[in-house]
């Protein structure tokens, strides 16, 4: 792909510029949220929370919030809101900003660490100048309607946090392989250690990250080679192994057991679950590609997949991630990056959409894997969309109505009321949400 040197030029002189502008469109289609009130698990993990209620920054107070809030495996999302407690409250406008800048700061990630991508050795013989690609994924992904859930529900700032410092880290790789120098190198390696556990620390989706900067390696900068592999088998399997020892830590001495335990809560079987995610994960799709307000909700009313014709969608959505993940195996080394991102998409679901006991769906468990969705068609479209001129203008249109139906869906979050009388207008046949329109009434 070659991009016009004009455009390209102008893009490398404006690019903080650029930035700058997609950060003031982000506030401007959140600030209709500065004032949303905390809702549902908003309310148990922090209006209720008497452990974020600090009145001096000490570390015993700050483990306190840490460690003995309700998601104590979620340490540092539970400081991040005790600090937002002693500077302000339970003032909701200063909740709202964190995580309107911690979206905007993962969104800044996300362009850098696309745009390092395309510096890789995979990458780089085969590129002009990226920029252009680098800023509409990054674009598109940050005004998109669905991340609606991970900004302007408060409590998500768990999942958003978790995000910017998972990018963070990946990004500190790359750039810790790019780098000629011995010493910045080994500032960068750190900088990516330190970020992986400050992801971690965020929320527990973090364990895949050791595997994916393995995965980047090898893709990016070992051009797949079998050999490399092999040679690396026990470095893949330490990989493995960490990420197995954070699961365990994550869900306790008896794995199978916890695991079990939580089902005797549902109303759901593990079968069921199984079954069930597979045509979730599809639904993430179609709601990526058209993301219209009307579709979104916080408290989905989705049936039940009993077994695998029953319903036949079942079947159909397993067999269309078997198919992508196929394609992806396939299509790996003639087209490096579609299949990263393919992978990145299906990977970062297996922790949420697997058999932990977990409800089952919510729309920012899609926050981290759409990253590359987007750049996926942001690729096609400049793959396949001629003139030169014209993938600019189209993916404009795209970042302009996404943003403003990510205006529209965060008016649902202006109070209670209209909020749970939406998730009631959506699911009609569930009772959550009668209950909690009732109480917000009341």
């Amino acid at each position: 792909m070659t991009f016009h040197k004009g455009l390209s030029g102008l893009l490398s002189r404006y690019e903080t510029l650029f930035l700058l502008s997609l950060a003031l469109i982000v506030i401007l289609i959140y600030t209709n949220t500065i004032g949303s009130p905390f809702i549902f698990d908003s309310r148990n993990n922090i209006e209720s929370n008497p452990h974020i209620r600090i009145s001096k920054i000490t570390l015993n107070s700050l483990a306190e919030a840490a460690f003995k809030s309700n998601a104590r495996q979620r340490p540092l999302s539970n400081i991040s809101f005790a600090l937002n407690y002693y500077l302000h409250g339970y003032n909701v406008v200063g909740f709202h900003v964190v995580n309107i800048l911690v979206h905007i700061s993962t969104g800044f990630l996300l362009y850098f660490f696309v745009k390092s991508t395309f510096r890789t050795p995979a990458l780089r013989s085969r590129s002009g100048d990226y920029m252009w690609i680098s800023f509409f994924t990054a674009a598109v992904w940050m005004v998109h309607p669905l991340q609606t859930q991970s900004v302007s529900y408060i409590v998500q700032r768990m999942t958003s946090l978790c995000a910017m410092f998972y990018v963070l880290s990946i990004l500190f790789y790359a750039r810790f392989r790019l780098s000629g120098q011995q010493k910045t190198k080994w500032w960068l390696l750190s900088g990516c250690i330190l970020a992986g556990v400050l992801a971690l620390a965020s929320k527990q989706i973090a364990a895949t990250l050791p595997v994916f900067i393995f995965a980047y390696e090898w893709y990016f900068f070992q051009d797949l080679k079998l050999k490399w592999l092999k040679n690396q088998i026990p470095l893949l399997t330490g990989c493995l192994l960490l990420a197995a020892v954070i699961a365990l830590a994550l869900l306790g001495g008896n794995p199978v057991d916890g695991i079990l335990e939580g089902y005797k809560g549902r109303d759901f079987t593990l079968t069921q679950r199984l079954l069930t995610e597979a045509r979730v994960v599809i639904f993430y799709l179609s709601q990526l590609l058209w993301p219209h307000p009307s579709r979104l909700n916080l408290d989905h009313d989705f049936p039940l997949s009993n077994s695998l014709t029953d319903p036949m969608t079942t079947l159909f959505s397993i067999f269309t991630i078997m198919a992508l993940i196929g394609l992806a195996v396939v299509m790996a080394r003639k087209h490096r990056l579609l299949s990263f991102c393919i992978l990145w998409y299906f990977g970062h679901l297996v922790i949420e959409s697997s058999i932990l006991s977990l409800e089952i769906i919510f729309e920012h468990r899609v926050y981290l894997p759409s990253m590359t969705f987007f750049l996926i068609i942001v690729l096609l479209v400049y793959r396949w969309v001629k003139p030169a001129w014209l993938p600019a203008v189209l993916l404009s249109a795209m970042v302009t109505v996404c943003a403003v139906w990510t205006g529209e869906r965060n008016a649902v979050y202006s109070d209670r009321i209209t909020f749970w009388q939406d998730c009631v207008d959506k699911s009609p046949r569930k009772a959550r949400p009668y209950n909690n329109l009732g109480v917000a009434l009341a």
